[in-house]
C-alpha cells in the first residue's frame, strides 16, 4: 500500500503523535507500505511561479528524507493537476515518477493512446525535461471503492467492475487512489475514529482487500512502476486543456485561481511576494540561504485548502501566513534601505526577469517627501539622464512633486539594481491634455476605437513589423453563420452574476486624452452593471505597443464571473494554418500548442452554476499568439493584480474566432469572494517579428526612504 503525505503533514504527525512515524518507518522498512510525497505543501503547481513549484517538490522531498529516512522517488499531484511545464521540475527535484488519473489525462492527451496503457506504466515526455514513468490512477475504481466503502453499493459491484479490468491480461491497476482521510472524517462532520460509521467504513474496505487477495497480488506503487514499465512515450495536455485536473470537468484550475473564498486577492499577495524575491536574488541584494528562509515563509500561503471551501479557522491561518510573509520581507527591504541608503530624492529600483534584448518600459507610481523633486525633473541612473514621462502628477503647496506615475525607459545596459535620481530640465517631460481623436497613427501603432461601444479598439496594426490589423473588432456578418451573428469587441470587460450579463458598450462623449513624450494616453469612464470602470489606453511612440489600463470602482459585488482585458484577433491578419498559442504553466519554458484543427472553450461553462471549464496559468504573465512571421505577446502585470487567461477558439468555415479573457473571479460551487473599493488590471499587446514572445511587464520593485513597499 501506498499512502500519500505532504511534508507539512508529516512535520504536524511528528509534533503530535511521533510513536506514529515510528510505526511508519517500520512499516517501511518491513516493505509494508511506501510513503508517496505530496509536496510540501498541497498546491496547485500551473497556477504557481515556478520557482515557487521547484522549491515545494524539493523541500517536500527533503521533509521525507529527514523524517521517515525514504528518498521518495513517486510524486502524487495534488489534486491531480498537471502541466507540461511542470515537468522539469518535477525532475531537477529528483522524482522518477508521478502518480496521475487516467481519465482525464486519456481524454486531453496529444495523442489517443490505448486502453492496454492503463495496465502499464507508460513514460511521461516533454521537450524540457527527461522521462518520468507514470503509475495511474483510475477514478471510476476510486470512485466504486468509496462508494462500497460508505455502504452505497455492495462489495460485488466493485470486484465485478475490476473483473472487467483483469480480462484484459497481465498488468497493474490502482484500487483507490483518493482521500483516505473520507472513511472516518468529513469538514464540518467530524466522525471519530471510534465511532460507529468509522469502525464500519474502515470494516469495509478491510473486507474489500482481503476479498481481492485471492485472485490479485497487491504490490507497492513505485514496483509496480518498475515491473509493467513500458517504452512508449505520451504527452499530457492540449490547446483545449493545457491543465488537467481530477475528477469532472467542474473541478478545473479555475477554482483554485479565482474562486473560492478570495482565491484571487491571495494569490495576487502570494505572486507580488514571490517575484520580490525572485528580483531581490536576481539583484545578489539578498543571499540563497535568506531566499531560502523567504520562499520557506511563502510556500504554506500557496495551499489549495485556503483557496477553496476554507472555513473560518482555514482562512484565520492563511491570514496569519501572509502576514509572516509579507513582515519578513518588509524587513529584509528595509534593512536594505538602511545598507544602500538613497537620498530622499533617489528612488532604489530593483528588476528582475530575463536580461532584455532590448529597452524596456517600467511605470512606477512613487511619493516624495517636500522639497526633495521638482516637475521640471528628469530621471538619471548614475548621472546619465534617461527617457522620462511624469503622469497624474500631485503637488506640495510649494510646488514640488508629492506623488506622481512615473514611466522610464531602461536599456540593457542598466544592471537589475540601480539608484534613480532626478535633474532639473528646461523642458518638463509631463502629458499635456490634448485633443481625442478616434483614430492614432505613427510609425509602429495604428489604432481606432469605436466611441459609440464604450470606446471599444475597432483595429489595431503595429506597422513597423506588419501592416495587417491584429486585433479590434469583429463586424456583424463577417462569419457565414447564425451562430456567430454578433460584432465581437476588444478592449471590454464582462461581468456575469448568473441572472443578469453586463457590458461595457454603451455610447461615451467624454473622452480624454493627453500627449507625452515617450506615450500618449487615452481615457474614459464607463458604467458596467454594479461596477463604475475606468478605462485608459497608452500609446507608445517608439514602441510597438499598445496598454491598456482597466480601473474599476466597486461596492461589494460578490461571487461573479468578471472577465476584464478582453481582445479578439482579426482573423483577416492572421495566416490560420500555421497559428499556435504559447504560455508558461507552472514551469519555465514555453509550452506551444497549434491551433488549427482544435476548438477551445476555456470561457464556456462547464455546467450549470459552473461559469468556466479551463483556464492558463499563465505563470510567466503572458500569453502569445503566434503565425511564425509575427507574435502577437499578451501580458498582464502580475505585481499589480491577479487575473488567469481564459481562451476562445473555434473555427468557422474559412475562418476562425480567436479571442482571450483575463478574468478576476469566476462562479462555481466554491465561489465566496467579494470585491469592494478600487480594483485595477493592466495588459500590454506587443507584436513581435517571427516567433519571439515580448513580455511587457518586467517585475520591479522601487525602494525609498519614505517607505519599503513594493510601488
Amino acid at each position: 500500500m501506498g499512502i500519500e503525505f505532504s511534508g507539512y503533514t508529516l512535520r504536524k504527525l511528528s509534533e503530535l503523535d511521533p510513536l506514529l512515524i515510528r510505526t511508519l518507518t517500520d512499516l517501511i522498512q518491513d516493505g509494508l507500505i511506501e510513503p508517496i510525497c505530496g509536496g510540501e505543501y498541497q498546491s496547485i503547481g500551473p497556477l504557481m511561479p515556478s520557482k515557487d513549484n521547484l522549491f515545494n517538490y524539493q523541500t517536500g522531498k527533503e521533509t521525507f528524507r529527514s523524517l521517515l529516512g525514504w528518498d521518495a522517488d513517486l510524486l502524487y499531484l495534488p489534486e491531480q493537476t498537471i502541466s507540461r511545464g511542470l515537468l522539469d521540475a518535477i525532475v531537477k527535484s529528483g522524482f522518477k515518477s508521478v502518480l496521475l488519473e487516467w481519465n482525464n489525462a486519456r481524454r486531453y492527451g496529444t495523442l489517443k493512446f490505448p486502453d492496454r496503457f492503463l495496465y502499464g506504466c507508460p513514460q511521461l515526455v516533454n521537450p524540457e525535461s527527461e522521462l518520468l514513468r507514470i503509475v495511474w490512477n483510475h477514478y471510476v475504481v476510486s470512485q466504486k471503492v468509496q462508494r462500497y466503502v460508505f455502504g452505497d453499493i455492495p462489495m460485488d459491484e466493485v470486484t465485478s467492475y475490476l473483473m472487467m479490468h483483469a480480462s484484459e491480461g497481465d498488468g497493474c491497476l490502482c484500487l483507490y487512489g483518493s482521500d483516505l482521510e473520507v472513511f472516518g472524517y468529513y469538514p464540518g462532520k467530524t466522525i471519530q475514529k471510534d465511532s460507529k460509521v468509522a469502525d464500519e467504513r474502515w470494516g469495509r474496505f478491510k473486507d474489500l482487500l482481503l476479498s481481492l487477495q485471492a485472485n490479485y497480488e497487491f504490490v507497492l506503487p513505485s514496483k509496480a512502476a518498475d515491473l509493467y514499465f513500458l517504452e512508449e512515450k505520451i504527452e499530457v495536455g492540449t490547446a483545449s486543456s493545457p491543465i488537467l485536473c481530477k475528477k469532472q470537468p467542474k473541478y478545473n484550475p479555475v477554482r483554485w485561481a479565482v474562486c473560492g473564498r478570495g482565491a484571487s486577492q491571495l494569490n495576487a499577495v502570494c505572486y507580488r511576494l514571490s517575484l520580490e524575491i525572485e528580483m531581490l536574488r536576481h539583484a545578489e541584494l539578498i543571499s540563497s540561504t535568506e531566499e531560502t528562509r523567504l520562499r520557506s515563509l511563502l510556500a504554506p500561503c500557496w495551499a489549495s485548502d485556503y483557496r477553496t471551501f476554507t472555513t473560518e479557522e482555514k482562512w484565520a491561518q492563511a491570514g496569519f501566513d501572509i502576514a509572516q510573509a509579507k513582515s519578513a520581507q518588509l524587513k529584509v527591504k528595509r534593512d536594505l534601505i538602511s545598507k544602500l541608503q538613497p537620498a530622499p530624492h533617489e528612488i532604489l529600483f530593483v528588476r528582475g526577469g530575463k536580461e532584455s534584448k532590448g529597452p524596456q518600459i517600467y511605470d512606477l507610481e512613487v511619493r516624495f517627501p517636500p522639497k526633495a523633486v521638482l516637475p521640471q525633473a528628469q530621471a538619471t541612473i548614475g548621472g546619465k539622464p534617461v527617457p522620462t514621462q511624469w503622469e497624474e502628477l500631485q503637488y506640495y503647496r510649494d510646488g514640488s512633486i508629492r506623488q506622481a506615475r512615473l514611466v522610464f525607459i531602461l536599456d540593457q545596459s542598466s544592471g537589475p539594481c540601480n539608484k534613480i535620481g532626478f535633474v532639473r530640465q528646461n523642458v518638463v517631460p509631463k502629458t499635456q491634455p490634448s485633443q481625442f481623436q478616434a483614430e492614432f497613427k505613427s510609425d509602429h501603432t495604428n489604432i481606432s476605437w469605436n466611441s459609440r461601444r464604450g470606446l471599444c479598439v475597432d483595429s489595431a496594426s503595429f506597422p513597423s513589423v506588419s501592416n495587417a490589423a491584429v486585433f479590434g473588432t469583429i463586424r456583424h456578418g463577417f462569419f457565414d453563420s447564425i451562430d456567430w451573428d454578433a460584432d465581437f469587441y476588444s478592449g471590454g470587460v464582462q461581468l456575469d452574476d448568473g441572472h443578469h450579463v453586463y457590458h461595457d458598450l454603451e455610447s461615451v462623449e467624454h473622452v480624454r486624452s493627453w500627449s507625452g513624450p515617450i506615450r500618449n494616453i487615452v481615457e474614459v469612464k464607463v458604467t458596467v452593471g454594479p461596477v463604475v470602470q475606468r478605462k485608459r489606453y497608452f500609446i507608445y511612440h517608439d514602441f510597438p505597443r499598445i496598454d491598456i489600463e482597466q480601473s474599476f470602482l466597486t461596492n461589494g459585488v460578490c461571487s461573479l464571473a468578471f472577465r476584464a482585458g478582453i481582445v479578439t484577433l482579426l482573423p483577416k491578419g492572421w495566416n490560420r494554418e500555421s497559428l499556435v498559442l504559447m504560455t508558461q504553466n507552472g514551469g519555465e519554458h514555453n509550452e506551444i500548442y497549434p491551433l488549427p484543427g482544435s476548438g477551445i472553450s476555456h470561457s464556456d461553462p462547464s455546467k450549470t452554476g459552473v461559469s468556466s471549464s479551463n483556464c492558463l496559468g499563465a505563470t510567466g504573465g503572458w500569453v502569445a499568439f503566434s503565425d511564425g512571421d509575427k507574435t502577437l505577446t499578451i501580458s498582464r502585470d502580475m505585481m499589480q493584480n491577479y487575473t488567469v487567461p481564459l481562451i476562445k477558439y473555434e473555427e468557422i468555415g474559412p475562418h476562425f474566432f480567436a479571442r482571450i479573457y483575463h478574468t478576476l473571479g469566476e462562479r462555481d460551487e466554491t465561489s465566496l469572494f467579494s470585491y469592494r473599493g478600487h480594483i485595477s488590471t493592466r495588459y500590454s499587446l506587443i507584436l513581435s517579428p517571427g516567433q519571439t514572445v515580448s513580455p511587457g511587464y518586467t517585475p520591479h520593485t522601487a525602494l525609498q526612504m519614505t517607505s519599503a513597499v513594493h510601488l
